[in-house]
């Protein structure tokens, strides 16, 4: 085989998620590449940066449900979905704790994008889309709802506070 080629082959081939600079407890760390988590898997492991300073993480959201939104900054879209998802007067409001995720940019630009857009919900960063990719393959916004015990309860395209609030609703019946 030339060597030309054989580069060209290595540079295509993924990379697993240690090879990225993944560490514990980050999202997508550990041997080989994360796979994609449905409904009714256990989210582990998953610390994002926050946008106000610090990290979120899913084993401190225990006990409590959770509402993630990945948007991507650039997208009117997916912005959108942040700012309802953070109205005080909307569905959501107490039920759940709430986050967007922005998959494009880190913690500081990601603050100055929700500033920018009026998004009034808590924001945390993912540029490597390590969070992302455990959830979805492709398409903003995405939601996902994980219930008190730290599984999906919900994954899916866009968003839609109907299908959330239906979900919450059904969650706060089975405690």
């Amino acid at each position: 085989m030339r060597p030309a080629l054989v580069i060209a082959l290595a540079l295509l081939a993924p990379l697993p998620a240690a090879a990225e600079g993944g560490r514990p407890g980050e999202a997508g760390a550990g041997k080989g590449v994360a796979k994609t988590l449905g409904v009714g898997d256990e989210v582990k492991d998953l610390l994002l940066p926050l946008a106000e300073g610090g990290n979120w993480s899913a084993a401190a959201a225990r006990g409590k449900a959770v509402v993630m939104v990945f948007a991507g900054s650039w997208s009117a879209e997916s912005m959108e979905a942040l700012r309802r998802l953070g109205d005080p007067k909307g569905r959501l409001a107490g039920k759940a704790e709430l986050l967007g995720v922005l998959r494009d940019v880190g913690a500081e630009k990601a603050k100055e994008a929700a500033a920018a857009a009026k998004v009034a919900v808590r924001v945390a960063a993912d540029p490597r889309r390590r969070a992302y990719d455990l959830f979805a393959s492709r398409g903003l916004p995405y939601t996902v709802v994980i219930d008190r015990d730290g599984k999906v309860a919900l994954s899916a395209g866009g968003y839609d506070e109907e299908a959330v609030a239906a979900k919450l609703e059904a969650l706060a019946r089975t405690k």
